[in-house]
């Protein structure tokens, strides 16, 4: 494999920990908006514990919703952690690759919101499964980037195995999303427990083997 050039020389190349710190940032901030839309219910002066536990009940989907996108909000991080090791430098391509990830992953907590509010509402629900749909996208994006640009891997990184996750970047991301998002117009709650699913298999250990 060809080593890249020094980034140091290279105005084309950029310092990688910089784009990771930069990341970081961006997901813990997404994480902490995340659970800024469990709000306290509002009982007035003296509510008895029955309403309090009908207002906790009433905000069950929110609770479904957040728990949903934070796992899944970890599992990007955790793929975006494994991408960049396999990297040993980045370039301009990579570099807006990661922007309009990021771009994606923001959005996140916009239809999370709305989906624990109008957890019935299937243009809500189908809404969420739009969004992670494009954020899957862009992650298959990349890898065809990379696949284009070997270069920019370190030496140890298995092309083969490479190319093979990236098949199921696009099975588990666009086309499930996808598929989510059309299934909530037969029932929102369909498209829910699809949405879990996908978490659930991206949190087992296998999933990210060639992330």
């Amino acid at each position: 494999m060809n080593e890249p050039p020094n980034p140091s020389s290279d105005i084309g190349f950029m310092n990688k920990g910089r784009l990771e710190n930069l990341s970081d940032g961006l997901f813990a901030i997404i994480l902490t908006l995340l659970v800024l839309e469990l709000r306290v219910p509002e009982l007035g002066e003296g509510g008895s514990p029955e309403a309090l536990a009908t207002q906790l009940l009433a905000m069950v989907p929110k609770f479904l919703s957040w728990a949903n996108s934070f796992f899944t909000v970890a599992v990007i991080w955790l793929n975006h952690h494994r991408f960049f090791k396999m990297l040993r430098v980045v370039d301009h391509g990579v570099f807006w690759w990661n922007v309009f990830l990021l771009f994606w992953v923001s959005l996140i907590p916009f239809p999370t919101a709305l989906m624990g509010d109008y957890l019935q509402n299937p243009l809500a629900v189908s809404f969420y499964g739009v969004v992670m749909a494009c954020q899957g996208l862009t992650w298959t994006v990349g890898r065809w980037y990379l696949q284009g640009h070997t270069s920019l891997f370190h030496d140890h990184v298995s092309l083969k195995d490479f190319r093979t996750g990236t098949w199921f970047t696009i099975l588990f991301g666009p086309i499930a999303y996808g598929g989510a998002a059309a299934l909530a117009w037969v029932h929102p709650y369909l498209a829910v427990a699809f949405y879990l699913g996908i978490a659930g298999y991206f949190m087992l250990p296998h999933s990210t083997k060639n992330a």
